[in-house]
């Protein structure tokens, strides 16, 4: 109790500080991109009135949520392309868009940005992100805009430096990254253990999850969820890409 006092003391005033400092300096007080980027500056230039660890401490204390995060991959988008053009293309990820958005307010997940052909989303509990991506999967596979879209999703939970609407930066990023665009392939979502062990006992559907037979590294084990119907589905995917 004592020293989760000190360290609440030590925060309080090391806050306290850092906003008058940074008050005097100039240097803006919203969690934003602008924020985030002022602080930065302020830890890698000589002259500021604040030391490094006071500025990190202050970005942690004003950015960093405990957060699952998602990583959508649209599937074989470079032989798509290759083979219908980009105007084809750019016209599916729209419609990916306007099928994602409406469904991630549904379900109160946070769509932080798109890039690319990815999506970025993120939320609070695990297990919600987990049927949101179920759920998008689905959605995106029933639809037809010439022929079905499929995603590979990528899923981790941990501390990270979150910018609503806007980014979010963090080792569960980093991991949701290399699952959703590196590994998972059309139809599977791919979680690691941070979220797995967050499942389980959950009002999850976990039917077609296995432990991956490969995985990302020594520390960091997945599990995969396959979201295809067992044969026809997966016939048709190869025939589409």
């Amino acid at each position: 109790m004592y020293t989760q006092f000190r360290f609440a003391l030590l925060v309080s005033t090391i806050t306290s500080f850092s906003l008058s400092a940074l008050e005097e300096s100039g240097y803006c007080e919203t969690k934003s991109r602008s924020s985030l980027k002022s602080l930065l500056d302020c830890k890698i230039n000589t002259s500021c009135s604040m030391e490094s660890h006071e500025v990190d401490e202050l970005i942690r204390f004003r950015f960093e949520r405990r957060l699952a995060i998602m990583i959508t991959d649209l599937s074989g988008m470079t032989a798509a392309t290759r083979q219908y053009g980009i105007i084809d293309t750019l016209a599916r990820i729209e419609y990916m868009h306007h099928i994602a958005v409406p469904l991630a307010q549904s379900y109160g997940v946070f769509l932080v940005k798109f890039f690319s052909d990815d999506m970025l989303f993120a939320h609070a509990n695990p297990a919600t992100l987990f049927s949101f991506a179920q759920a998008l999967v689905a959605s995106l596979r029933d639809v037809r805009v010439g022929r079905p879209i499929h995603v590979g999703v990528g899923i981790s939970y941990g501390p990270v430096l979150f910018i609503e609407g806007k980014d979010a930066w963090g080792e569960a990023v980093n991991t949701a990254s290399r699952l959703g665009e590196d590994i998972a392939g059309a139809g599977e979502i791919l979680v690691d253990y941070s979220v797995w062990s967050r499942l389980i006992g959950k009002k999850v559907n976990l039917a077609g999850c296995k432990r991956a037979d490969r995985h990302l590294s020594e520390d960091i084990s997945h599990f995969v969820c396959d979201q295809f119907n067992e044969g026809t589905d997966r016939e048709l995917i190869k025939e589409l890409y």
